[in-house]
C-alpha cells in the first residue's frame, strides 16, 4: 500500500486543489500539508485525517484507503528548514533554483542533477540512472561514490532535508510551490474543471523558453522531450477554451511561436488556422494552411488530416468562426529569428525578467537600454529574449537594425524606419513629414501592448524618436554608445553587458561544437577561450571555422590564434569577423581619440591611470579622446581616472599602429 502522503498527494491532485486550498479546506496549516505530502510528519491525528478526506472528497474506498494509510504512517526524518528560505526549482526553461530571493550557483554536474531529480520530484531516482546524466556511459572508477560525493556537495549548498537516500537511489523533496513544473501541471488540471482560459493563460507564462536548454547533460532525455509535449497540449487546451469565449486573439502569440517550432503539428496548425479568421486575419489564416500543407506533401507525402483540413472549411464558411464585427489591426511580428545557439547571460536575463515585472507592476513598462562592447552579444541576447517573452505582448512585435556602427557610416534614419514600422501597423499611406509619422506612430501603439527593438543604435537622438509613448509597450534599445540620453532624459533601465564568465564561454563553444569533440581537447578548449578573450563574438567564429573543418584538432585551431589573432577570427562575413566590427567602432572616432587608441596598444596589460595616458599621448587633453573611447567601448574605466584595453581592440590597435609607422 503506498504511504499516505502519497495517497494524500494523489487525491489532492485528482481533486484540482493546490496545497493551499487544501490547507484551508481542512483547517490544517499549509505547513502540515506539505509535511504530511512529503513524509516529514509522525502519524497524523484521526481528526485532522478525517478533515482531509472531506476536504479531498474522497469517498467509499478512497476513503478507507487513506484512513488505512493514516494508521501505519511512519515516524520520518524531519526536514530542517534554515533562514535562507525555502528552494525553488525552475525547468520550464533554463534551470533557476532559488534558495529564498537569491539564486543559488551551482557547477554544470550539480545542475544536472539538480535537474534530473526535479523532473521527478519527490520519487527515488535510481543511481545508475544519475550515473548515467553525468558520465553517459564515460563512468569514474567507483560510479556511485561519485555520485555520493556530488549529492553532499549539492546537499551542502541546498540545505538539510531536500536531498534524501531511497531505495537504490535519490530524491528531490519539493513542494507544488517550490517547482514550477508542479505548478504548472496542477494549473492544467484546473483548467479541465473550469475558468480555462484565465487559468492556462497564467499556467504558459511559466515557461520562459526551452525546457533545460542549458543543461546539456539531459539534451534528449525522454522526460525533458516530454515537457515539450505537455505545453502543445496545455496550448491546444487554451486556444479550444479561447475560441469558445470568444477571445482567440488571447491564444494567437502563443500559437505562432508553437508551430514555427512544430513546423508539422497539424492539430496545432488547426489552432492557429482558426485563431487567426476569428481575430479577422483570414488572409494569414489562408497563407498558414498553404504552407503546412505544401510542408506535408514535400516533406511526408500526405494531405492535410481530418483537423486541419476542417479548420480550412470553417475559415471558408464565416459563420462558423466567431469574427468580430470589426477586424482588430493587425498584430505585426516582426522579430528576426531567435539566436540557435544562445547559452549562458543568466545574469542579464534576470535584471531583463525584473525590469519588465517591475514595469508591469508599476503599470507603465517603458524602454530598456542593452549597452556593452562590440562582440558582446547585445543582439544575440536582445533577440534571445524578446522572443522569450514576446507571448506577453499580443498586440505584436516590431524590430528594425539602426545600422549605427555601420561600416558605410550611415546609420539609419528615423523617418525611414516610422515609414517601415507604420507598413507593419496596417497604414497605406505613409505622411511625408518626419512629425506627421512620428505622430501617427505614436497613435497606432497609444492603449496597445506592443514589443519595439531597436538594434545597433548610433545615440541617445536616433533612438529617441521611435520609442513608443504608450505605457504598455516595451522598447529594447541595443548599442555600443551608453545612450546616457536616454536614461537621463527618457527614464531609461540600463543593462550593461560585460564579458561571459570563463564557464559560460566553455558553455558557448561547448554547445557550437559538440559536448563531445569539447571534451576530447579541455585544454584546447581554455586555450582559445583565453585567445579570444572571451569576447563572444570571438567564440562564435572561432567555432564556427572548427565545425566546417571538423578534421582539424582543437589544438591546431588555438595555435593559430596565439600567432594569427585577428587574422583567425574573421568567417569571410563582416558579420562574422571581429576586425571588421572593430573597425566599425573605430571609425567613428575623431582623430585625437584615433590616435590616443593606437597609442594605448603600448600601455602593458591591465590598468593604467590618466596621468600615463597623457605622458604617453605628450599632452594632458586627454580626458575628451578618452570618453570617446569608453562610448565606443574600444576601453573600459573600471574605476574614475584608470582605464584598461582588453586583448581583442588592443591587438586591432597594434595593426593601426605598425600601419601608421
Amino acid at each position: 500500500m503506498d504511504g499516505f502522503g502519497a495517497l494524500l498527494r494523489r487525491s489532492r491532485l485528482a481533486a484540482a486543489l493546490t496545497q493551499r486550498e487544501l490547507a484551508d479546506r481542512s483547517g490544517l496549516s499549509l505547513a502540515a500539508i506539505r509535511d504530511l505530502e512529503q513524509g516529514r510528519s509522525r502519524r497524523p491525528k484521526p481528526g485532522s485525517v478525517g478533515a482531509l478526506i472531506d476536504a479531498v472528497g474522497a469517498t467509499g474506498s478512497a476513503a478507507a484507503c487513506l484512513r488505512a494509510a493514516s494508521a501505519a504512517f511512519p515516524a520520518p526524518a524531519k526536514r530542517v528548514e534554515t533562514t535562507l528560505g525555502p528552494v525553488r526549482v525552475s525547468l520550464l526553461g533554463p534551470l533557476i533554483v532559488r534558495r529564498g530571493a537569491a539564486e543559488v550557483w551551482l557547477p554544470a554536474k550539480a545542475r544536472a542533477l539538480v535537474a534530473r531529480l526535479a523532473l521527478s520530484a519527490n520519487a527515488t531516482v535510481p543511481v545508475s540512472e544519475l550515473t548515467e546524466v553525468l558520465w553517459s556511459g564515460r563512468l569514474p572508477k567507483s560510479p556511485a561514490g561519485a555520485v555520493q560525493a556530488h549529492l553532499s556537495r549539492l546537499r551542502a549548498v541546498l540545505g538539510p532535508g531536500l536531498l534524501c537516500r531511497g531505495p537504490g537511489g535519490y530524491r528531490l523533496e519539493l513542494a507544488d510551490d517550490e517547482l514550477d513544473l508542479a505548478e504548472f501541471r496542477l494549473a492544467v488540471r484546473r483548467a479541465r474543471l473550469g475558468e480555462a482560459v484565465d487559468t492556462l493563460h497564467v499556467a504558459l507564462r511559466q515557461w520562459r523558453g526551452e525546457p533545460l536548454a542549458d543543461v546539456p547533460e539531459l539534451r534528449g532525455q525522454p522526460l525533458v522531450t516530454a515537457l515539450a509535449e505537455e505545453r502543445v497540449q496545455a496550448a491546444l487546451l487554451y486556444a479550444d477554451a479561447a475560441a469558445a469565449t470568444g477571445r482567440s486573439g488571447r491564444v494567437l502569440p502563443l500559437l505562432r511561436e508553437l508551430t514555427a517550432a512544430n513546423p508539422l503539428h497539424e492539430p496545432l496548425h488547426a489552432r492557429a488556422v482558426t485563431a487567426l479568421a476569428a481575430s479577422g486575419l483570414q488572409a494569414e489564416a489562408f497563407a498558414l494552411h498553404e504552407r503546412v500543407r505544401t510542408r506535408l506533401r514535400d516533406e511526408l507525402g500526405l494531405d492535410p488530416g481530418a483537423e486541419l483540413a476542417g479548420a480550412l472549411r470553417r475559415v471558408l464558411q464565416p459563420s462558423a468562426v466567431s469574427v468580430a464585427a470589426t477586424p482588430g489591426p493587425p498584430r505585426p511580428a516582426g522579430l528576426p529569428p531567435a539566436p540557435h545557439y544562445f547559452t549562458g547571460r543568466r545574469e542579464a536575463l534576470r535584471r531583463l525578467d525584473g525590469l519588465l515585472e517591475a514595469g508591469e507592476q508599476a503599470g507603465t513598462v517603458g524602454t530598456t537600454v542593452l549597452t556593452g562592447a562590440t562582440g558582446i552579444g547585445k543582439t544575440a541576447l536582445a533577440l534571445h529574449w524578446a522572443h522569450r517573452v514576446r507571448h506577453r505582448f499580443p498586440d505584436g512585435q516590431l524590430h528594425a537594425d539602426l545600422r549605427g556602427f555601420h561600416p558605410s557610416g550611415r546609420p539609419v534614419e528615423p523617418g525611414k524606419v516610422l515609414a517601415s514600422f507604420l507598413s507593419a501597423l496596417g497604414e497605406t499611406r505613409i505622411p511625408e513629414s518626419f512629425e506627421t509619422r512620428l505622430a501617427l506612430y505614436r497613435s497606432r501603439l497609444d492603449g496597445r501592448r506592443m514589443l519595439v527593438v531597436l538594434d545597433n543604435a548610433r545615440d541617445a537622438e536616433q533612438a529617441r524618436s521611435l520609442l513608443p509613448s504608450g505605457r504598455r509597450c516595451l522598447a529594447v534599445v541595443t548599442s555600443r554608445n551608453p545612450l546616457v540620453g536616454l536614461v537621463a532624459a527618457d527614464g531609461a533601465q540600463p543593462v550593461t553587458l560585460g564579458l561571459p564568465s570563463a564557464a559560460e564561454a566553455t558553455e558557448l563553444l561547448t554547445a557550437r561544437l559538440g559536448q563531445d569533440r569539447a571534451l576530447a581537447e579541455p585544454g584546447a578548449i581554455e586555450e582559445i577561450i583565453a585567445a579570444c578573450g572571451r569576447l563572444p563574438l570571438a567564440l562564435a567564429v572561432t567555432a564556427a571555422r572548427a565545425v566546417v573543418d571538423p578534421a582539424t584538432p582543437l589544438t591546431a585551431v588555438a595555435r593559430q590564434l596565439r600567432h594569427q589573432r585577428l587574422d583567425g577570427l574573421t568567417a569571410g562575413d563582416r558579420h562574422a569577423d571581429v576586425r571588421a566590427a572593430l573597425s566599425w567602432s573605430y571609425a567613428i572616432l575623431d582623430e585625437p581619440a584615433a590616435r590616443l587608441f593606437r597609442l594605448l596598444a603600448l600601455t602593458p596589460p591591465g590598468e593604467v591611470p590618466t596621468e600615463t595616458v597623457a605622458a604617453l599621448a605628450g599632452t594632458t587633453a586627454v580626458r575628451e579622446p578618452l570618453g570617446a573611447l569608453v562610448r565606443a567601448r574600444l576601453i573600459e574605466e573600471p574605476s574614475p581616472d584608470w582605464y584598461v584595453m582588453h586583448e581583442l581592440p588592443r591587438a586591432y590597435a597594434k595593426e593601426l599602429a605598425t600601419r601608421a609607422t
